[in-house]
């Protein structure tokens, strides 16, 4: 079966790839390739990465067979918010695969964005900003200590709440362009944060990791 790209909803089309609709998956790539593509390239040169098509290409295809593969478009609860979802996921799958290989420098997997006090608007210092501050090696291995608490925290979030906590941590965006973005209310997104800002202190404290 053919589908228009006119005229397919993202709705429909979502439900079809997760249906294993191979017509539907070809419109799916056509339509978000280039912000898929994008988002890669855009992640590898904040992890200061200088990479090359071929390199950008090979992120590009695994990350698609991921998406197919695993079915990970089930994932999303709100539609809505697909484009920030690709960009996120995309952008995890560009440093996961720098870690697998590597290669670039001070690759951490939230490492040029994670808020140092987990602020609610932005205007942060970041984790990388701490390491490129600091000589010491111990302090290096501190904040990437802390580093992994915090994404196994953030894994661990339902896909609507892991998108709330990516927009906020590593896209800075505030509580109100994220309420924008995923057409659901500004409490509802300052909830999410603050709880899940709780549930990382919580976490820091319990493994006797000094608060950041």
């Amino acid at each position: 079966m053919e589908y228009s790209l006119e005229s397919i909803r993202n709705e429909e089309l979502i439900d079809l790839c997760n249906k294993g609709d191979r017509a539907a998956w070809s419109v799916f790539i056509d339509r978000y390739s280039g912000l898929i593509y994008k988002a890669i390239s855009i992640r590898l040169m904040r992890c200061h990465h200088r990479s090359g098509k071929e390199e950008k290409d090979e992120i590009f295809q695994e990350f698609l067979l991921s998406l197919f593969e695993n079915n990970r478009l089930s994932e999303i609860k709100n539609i809505s918010a697909l484009n920030y979802w690709l960009i996120v996921s995309a952008g995890n799958a560009a440093v996961d695969f720098l870690r697998r290989n590597k290669t670039g420098s001070n690759i951490i997997s939230l490492s040029d964005d994670i808020q140092s006090k987990f602020q609610d608007e932005g205007g942060c210092v970041t984790l990388e900003d701490r390491l490129s501050s600091g000589s010491n090696p111990r302090d290096t291995a501190y904040y990437k200590e802390v580093d992994a608490i915090l994404k196994q925290i953030i894994e661990r979030l339902d896909a609507r709440d892991r998108i709330v906590i990516e927009l906020n941590i590593i896209f800075g965006k505030s509580h109100k362009q994220i309420a924008d973005t995923m057409k659901i209310p500004i409490n509802t997104v300052s909830t999410v944060i603050q709880r899940t800002k709780q549930t990382i202190r919580d976490e820091l404290s319990r493994r006797g990791v000094e608060n950041i």
